[in-house]
């Protein structure tokens, strides 16, 4: 086969003859079918003396010792003689004109376009592929977007962009396959070869300020280096993994790319802050993008190896990159958790591991942890159990430590706290939270509410009183037969039962809270003598854990949902929108407020903060 190759550096390939000693025949006088036989002849002489001339190099290789054993005795000569006596005449014409065309099988290994083969795929011109691709037929058959007759393409010149990568891709591993077998016998494609890296390395560096150009050779250095025997690349593997790693671009298209081939070289990403912190070897252009420079981007670039774990650890449907299906939640969960804890190891790493199986959720808590920093996110979690720093905003955050500290808000109005348990949220109810944005609040997650004596203890020696705070929004999860403030701690509806939670008993005396918020499912009963997800305006004597908590604290009021499973949101007014839904699907927005056990009809918006 003779194809022009127009964007490589290459010469006619099919001039077998070239070089061949000139006959004392008249050629001209020849002729047509004499002169084929000649050239015939003379091709098959210039095999046989490539073959006799590399099988001498093979038995030369062992020295004088091969001359001392008398050739026939060595047992390393005979392997070199059988080890020849395998390449048949078609392997060594491909060797020889490898050797020849070293640039143009350079660019092809590199993975550079050859318009050529492109054209001679879209015209279906496959017999001057198979040279490159022996089952290039097979292939496309297999293949719908390669096959311009495909029921599922519209036209020959569907996907070119696919076809173009697939072919390159599987030319190069052709060519590698053939010399990673036979490159002891190539050594001027061998030269070329770490010729051609090596400027690819240096004008990586002169291009840095060209984005496209940089990146383009970093691809191509990545798919060589996969190819290619390590024997031939071992010198420049450092090199190339800082180059990468150096070119390597938050939101450029093969980072994800970049950050599979670094892992498979020894750098799993998972562990890249850890190791970046304690390996030696670690490449220095990923260590300062990971441990200095703007926190801006740092927190991009975590949130692009966030995106990473997401997709690496899903499949795509039906080819599209944008619909993820079956993740595996346990992977993805252990990824993320492995990064974050090597990100910021000072906080302790339970706050890490809570199952983040989407993006968004892990987006949050980067963002917050980015905003407060470090130290706060460690001391709001020792001080008051701050777990869940996706579910909460920046400013709420900001102002619960001003509190812890201070005493007092910003504003020097009443603040409201909020109690969630670390454990429980089985369904991320409370992440909206998030959509809270006043300094006037004050975050705490418990395990049990025996920790809220303690959280008491900790703002009356900053000095809070009885006008610090007003409300108090508990959170948690409820059957009609128990309010679950965490995984750990269930409470019937019992007034007895809440008064003797000597916790909530000093949160509210002691601070003097007049309104409880009760944001859970079934804070009312069912109860066949009023109508469901109705409450009249007139006071009515009503079972289960709203009326009990009032009972329980006379001095509270209690506003909550209804007789059903409740749902919640944040207004960008700041206020609380609560609806209750029944078991027929029915809703209501109305909210419910219970004192003394006694309990109305309330309105449907709840104000947070008075």
């Amino acid at each position: 086969m003779q194809l022009a190759m127009t964007e490589t550096n290459t010469t006619n390939i099919s001039t077998a003859s070239e070089g061949t000693p000139s006959s004392q025949v008249d050629e001209k006088s020849l002729l047509p079918e004499t002169e084929g036989k000649k050239l015939g002849v003379l091709s098959r002489v210039k095999r046989t003396m490539s073959n006799l001339a590399l099988r001498l190099m093979a038995r030369g290789e062992g020295g004088q010792a091969n001359g001392d054993n008398g050739g026939a005795d060595s047992e390393n000569s005979d392997g070199a003689e059988k080890a020849e006596e395998t390449l048949d005449d078609e392997t060594l014409q491909r060797i020889e004109e490898i050797e020849e065309e070293c640039d143009f099988y350079t660019d092809l290994l590199m993975g550079y376009r050859n318009s050529d083969i492109i054209n001679a795929f879209i015209y279906c011109e496959y017999e001057k592929i198979e040279k490159f691709i022996p089952n290039i037929r097979e292939v496309v058959a297999s293949d719908s977007r390669l096959n311009p007759e495909s029921e599922e393409t519209d036209d020959r010149y569907y996907d070119l962009c696919y076809a173009e990568t697939t072919l390159s891709r599987l030319i190069q591993d052709n060519i590698a396959a053939f010399f990673s077998e036979h490159y002891e016998r190539m050594p001027k494609f061998t030269d070329r070869l770490r010729h051609t890296m090596r400027d690819m390395l240096d004008s990586i560096r002169s291009y840095f300020d060209n984005s496209y150009d940089t990146h383009e050779l970093a691809v191509k250095l990545m798919n060589a280096e996969r190819v290619l025997p390590k024997e031939i690349i071992e010198d420049l593997r450092d090199t190339i993994i800082n180059e990468v790693a150096r070119c390597m671009k938050v939101q450029w298209h093969d980072f994800n790319k970049c950050v599979d081939w670094l892992g498979s070289h020894g750098f799993p990403p998972e562990y890249w802050p850890r190791d970046a912190r304690e390996q030696k070897d670690f490449p220095e252009s990923l260590r300062s993008r990971i441990l200095a420079g703007d926190e801006i981007e740092r927190e991009f670039f975590d949130l692009e190896i966030i995106d990473y774990f997401v997709r690496s650890t899903a499949d795509i449907h039906g080819g599209d990159e944008s619909v993820l299906t079956n993740p595996d939640i346990v992977r993805r969960s252990y990824l993320i958790e492995e990064y974050l804890a090597g990100r910021w190891p000072d906080i302790a790493p339970k706050v890490f591991i809570n199952g983040h199986e989407d993006e968004d959720s892990c987006s949050a808590l980067i963002n917050t942890i980015y905003q407060i920093g470090e130290a706060n996110a460690k001391k709001l979690h020792e001080e008051l159990g701050i777990t869940h720093f996706g579910d909460w905003s920046p400013e709420t955050l900001k102002g619960t430590l001003k509190l812890l500290e201070t005493g007092c808000t910003e504003s020097g109005k009443p603040a409201t706290i909020i109690v969630r348990g670390v454990t429980g949220d089985h369904n991320g109810a409370a992440s909206g939270y998030r959509n809270i944005k006043s300094a006037d609040t004050f975050a705490v997650e418990i395990n049990h509410t025996s920790d809220l004596s303690d959280v008491v203890a900790k703002l009356e020696r900053v000095g809070v009183d009885s006008n610090t705070f007003d409300t108090v929004v508990l959170f948690g999860h409820g059957s009609e037969k128990h309010f679950f403030m965490s995984s750990y701690e269930k409470i019937p509806p019992n007034h007895r039962e809440w008064y003797n939670k000597k916790g909530m008993r000093s949160l509210i005396e002691t601070l003097e809270i007049d309104t409880i918020i009760l944001n859970s499912c079934h804070p009312l009963v069912q109860e066949k003598r009023f109508e469901t997800l109705t409450v009249g305006n007139k006071p009515q004597q009503r079972r289960g854990t709203a009326p009990a908590l009032s009972q329980a604290f006379p001095q509270i009021q209690v506003i909550s949902g209804l007789d059903g499973t409740v749902y919640s949101g944040i207004e960008r007014t700041g206020n609380m929108q609560i609806t209750t839904r029944d078991n027929t699907g029915g809703e209501s927005s109305m909210t419910a407020v219970t004192k003394n056990g006694l309990t109305r009809a309330h309105r449907e918006e709840v104000k947070i903060h008075e």
